[in-house]
């Protein structure tokens, strides 16, 4: 059995978080690997608990409450210590023969130490954007270069950030394989977009709201440029959707309303994939001011469904995003208000294969990891 550990998974407060390390899993149980999961989670709420959960019979959820759990989210040798004793209790400590963690820091921090404890490999799948940074300095460097250091790969969800690591890590290029996220296209169908200029436009845009990613996910760029846009087109007809949770919704709402645009904005918070590939369908132009990016996950699923997008110059986009479906700004509220006073006029037709669904299916990526567990496990 290989044990899989994460910190960053879906839960029931939070359905639409990491869903990408969820796609990830099914990918590997549907091509027939033997793999169990370990999400850990932490809840600021009572004194002090540790409480395993049974999701299914494969997936495992340790919860760690009270006010101390922020803390402890930051020690990964207790957090080893408590699933090797879930382990144990269990019987299934001989039954693991490889750690596959997700995200470098804690994480990978955590299936170093249990690899070690049980003289198993493993191997980390890196899907953080910061990890390049924090390998510059500090001590977020020395965990992260140790959990790398030690791994039998690490496994970056896109090149750019392989290429980073290998930069900011000076580990050399062998030890990373990049292995895609998992896209499940069925919720995004394709549709044609009727040519010329529309009586009236839908703008899409979908992006977490937490204050933590607010210096990377720029919403209220797409605040000033719509305001701008109604500032010089008064009389076009326009809404905009904005789908994610978090508690930045109430500042930005209340700078749309100061920008005179409130009576066109929604903030809808977090949706399904089949409430957010029916919006796209409908809508005329996604908009994605971000400054960083692992994967560029939601500009791949607008576009599958035929939407033009407008989005930042950065390295998740620069190597595979082309005229055809929309314009790369640089990452700045000039850049990104220009850049949408200037699609507006005449947005393009995003053609139907401008995304290779195949590369990013599940049958892809699961052959891919039984490729990579036959080789190192």
């Amino acid at each position: 059995m290989i044990l899989w550990i994460t910190y960053w998974f879906p839960d029931e407060e939070h359905p639409y978080r990491a869903t990408f390390v969820r796609s990830h899993f099914q990918a590997a149980q549907a091509a027939g690997l033997e793999v169990e999961l370990v999400d850990v989670q932490f809840s600021p709420r009572g004194i002090f608990s540790i409480r395993w959960l049974q999701i299914n019979e494969t997936h495992h959820r340790l919860l760690i409450s009270g006010i101390a759990s922020r803390l402890l989210y930051h020690t990964p040798s207790l957090v080893s210590r408590w699933i090797l004793q879930w382990l144990r209790s269990q019987g299934k400590l001989s039954e693991v023969r490889g750690i596959h963690g997700h995200v470098g820091y804690p994480a990978g921090s955590v299936s170093a130490s249990i690899s070690q404890s049980l003289n198993v490999p493993y191997v980390i799948t890196e899907h953080w954007s910061k990890a390049p940074a924090r390998l510059r300095k500090g001590w977020e460097r020395r965990a992260l270069l140790r959990a790398y250091q030690n791994a039998s790969r690490v496994l970056p969800v896109s090149t750019h950030l392989s290429e980073a690591l290998q930069a900011a890590s000076g580990l050399s290029v062998d030890r990373f394989s990049v292995i895609p996220n998992v896209i499940d296209f069925s919720a995004f169908p394709y549709r044609l977009k009727e040519p010329g200029i529309p009586p009236s436009f839908l703008f899409v845009s979908v992006m977490s709201l937490v204050p933590f990613n607010a210096h990377i996910k720029k919403v209220e760029w797409i605040v000033e440029a719509l305001a701008a846009f109604r500032r010089e087109n008064p009389a076009i007809l326009w809404e905009w959707i904005h789908i994610g949770e978090g508690s930045r919704i109430d500042a930005l709402e209340k700078r749309a309303i100061e920008k005179q645009i409130g009576d066109r904005v929604r903030f809808v918070g977090g949706k399904s994939t089949t409430w957010i590939g029916h919006t796209l369908q409908q809508s005329h132009l996604f908009l994605h001011p971000s400054t960083q990016e692992t994967f560029g996950l939601v500009v791949r699923e607008a576009l599958a469904t035929g939407t033009p997008v407008l989005t930042t110059r950065i390295p998740a986009h620069i190597d595979w995003f082309t005229a055809s479906m929309g314009q790369l700004v640089e990452p700045t509220e000039e850049a990104f208000v220009s850049g949408f006073l200037e699609i507006i006029k005449k947005l393009p037709t995003v053609p139907q294969n401008a995304v290779d669904r195949e590369l990013f299916s599940a049958q892809r990526v699961g052959q891919q990891w039984v490729d990579l567990y036959q080789e190192l496990f």
